[in-house]
């Protein structure tokens, strides 16, 4: 998918979700919302849909600012080249509510689920015309995008779902497209964070039957939505239910990890532009040259100046790799030789330091979720099967002897880390280990740890609105 791919004259129709003065939560100015006739054309709901996928994969979203707030969140960097206000704010773990990232996410988040929810409306309302195959793939990557959308944003702005799910505050669900001004006028208040949980299950399983089982390169198909279900089973602590949905694209055939060898953990940091998904990724985000995604995180993590790379990794995970990684740690990390430098991830320049697509979804991490899930249940040897599939194409020693259970599965939590450094899944995986100390003695359950909801919303709802 091309993320730049507009239908021409569509600008004069409508304009696409970017408010003047309103609350992203809000209705956009309602001379911004489609024509009537507009949406009675195919392609014109397909634009929708495209723009959709713009703005959720935007590098001001999941393509990039999502990885780099989560590994600001947690403990894998090194604070001491994180400058300006919005890091400073990470470094201090005292947020406003003018911090940029917290805006990033939030508004391109709220404008990509509008998107989806004129895009959902349509269809349920037999607005244009098209085949059943076709409106059910457009109702289904629509689903699946909202369910995606809502599921970042709780995990940034919420406390995870092990403490207090039904009472601490998530954020607003946006189900339906707004537009009438009544509509407009109602106080969208944060959802409980179990709230937002039960919503997007019920989202991604009513997606999946929707989906087509191979869909357009950058395009969330069937196997695409059943691996984000697993790894939203996986947060909520339903292990049972993330096995399930974990081994089924496994064993779905679609994909196959890296064949070992001394590359094999770069594969999946190789591809660029619209090109087949590489071994081990689920789904990728679509970069290139004239549509780089990938910028954002390039910069955060890398830099052709050594000693001005922005955030690099501390020393506690240089050694973790060091002992553990295999080629993960020869690959993806490097060691300057300069006394005042120090050690970065080189995982978004395998390609070079141009543009490279994005994995969001690694193959790993369903062998890990699968692993995992299998400990839970008391099954030592399929769990130690799935921590050996990781270990096996990173070259690290693999394990054959561990027979307990808990003890196999610390193995895997403790994988995860050198297995997912710098694609922001640490702090995700250390609140749902219930970590009292992530960094400064602010502990899983501390929501001094997260950014407030931007002044995009307090400024409309006033300061009694549900803050962190």
């Amino acid at each position: 998918m091309k993320r730049n791919l507009y239908i021409l004259g569509i600008a004069t129709a409508m304009t696409f979700a970017i408010p003047a003065c309103n609350s992203f939560l809000d209705v956009k100015p309602l001379d911004r919302n489609p024509d009537p006739d507009f949406l009675k054309k195919t392609s014109n709901v397909e634009a929708l849909l495209t723009q959709g996928y713009n703005l959720t994969f935007a590098e001001n979203f999941v393509g990039g600012e999502i990885v780099r707030a989560s590994e600001l969140y947690g403990d894998n960097i090194n604070f001491i080249r994180a400058v300006g206000a919005d890091e400073n704010e990470f470094v201090s773990q005292s947020f406003s509510i003018f911090n940029g990232v917290a805006r990033n996410n939030w508004n391109t988040a709220y404008k990509a689920i509008y998107q989806t929810n004129i895009t959902i409306d349509a269809t349920e309302k037999n607005l244009y015309p098209a085949d059943v195959a076709v409106k059910n793939r457009i109702l289904g990557e629509a689903l699946a995008l909202r369910a995606l959308a809502h599921f970042e944003l709780v995990r940034l702005f919420g406390l995870p779902f092990n403490t207090s799910p039904t009472t601490n505050p998530g954020v607003p669900i946006i189900d339906k497209y707004i537009a009438t001004p009544e509509e407009a006028s109602i106080r969208r208040p944060r959802n409980r964070v179990s709230e937002v949980y039960d919503f997007v299950i019920k989202d991604l399983q009513r997606a999946i039957p929707l989906l087509p089982e191979t869909n357009g390169n950058g395009r969330i198909g069937r196997w695409a939505a059943k691996a984000l279900l697993a790894r939203v089973y996986f947060n909520k602590e339903d292990y049972a239910n993330a096995r399930t949905q974990a081994d089924e694209v496994i064993k779905s055939g679609r994909f196959k990890m890296p064949a070992p060898s001394d590359d094999a953990v770069t594969v999946p940091f190789k591809a660029i532009g619209d090109v087949p998904t590489p071994d081990g990724v689920v789904f990728q985000i679509i970069s290139s040259g004239s549509d780089d995604v990938s910028g954002k995180l390039r910069g955060a993590f890398w830099n052709q100046v050594e000693e001005s790379v922005p955030l690099p990794i501390n020393n506690a995970l240089n050694e973790e790799l060091k002992a553990r990684g295999g080629t993960r740690f020869t690959k993806f990390v490097a060691q300057p030789s300069k006394i005042a430098n120090q050690p970065f991830c080189t995982k978004y320049v395998q390609a070079g330091n141009g543009a490279v697509n994005i994995p969001y979804i690694r193959l790993a991490e369903m062998f890990l979720i699968r692993g995992e899930a299998a400990a839970v249940a008391g099954d030592a040897v399929a769990a130690r099967a799935d921590l050996n599939a990781v270990r096996r194409v990173a070259q690290a020693t693999e394990d054959n002897a561990t027979s307990d259970p808990a003890a196999v599965r610390r193995l895997i939590q403790s994988e995860r880390r050198v297995e997912f450094f710098c694609e922001g899944d640490r702090w995700h995986e250390l609140r749902r280990l219930k970590a009292t100390n992530i960094r400064n003695n602010v502990g899983f359950d501390n929501k001094k740890g997260l950014m407030k909801v931007p002044d995009t919303e307090t400024r409309v709802w006033g300061n009694n609105y549900e803050q962190n």
